[in-house]
């Protein structure tokens, strides 16, 4: 069953200090998606 996610990159902006990241992630949570696609760097 594939899963919903948004990209690591997509939350740079929005996840700065830590309140704004706890609140980017309860409505990614409350909007129906299943993670966060992590990016690597090599």
């Amino acid at each position: 069953m594939p899963m919903r996610a948004v990209q690591q990159i997509m939350l740079g902006t929005v996840t700065a200090k830590e309140n704004q990241a706890v609140q980017t992630l309860s409505a990614i949570k409350k909007a129906g998606y299943d993670g966060i696609e992590l990016n690597g760097w090599c």
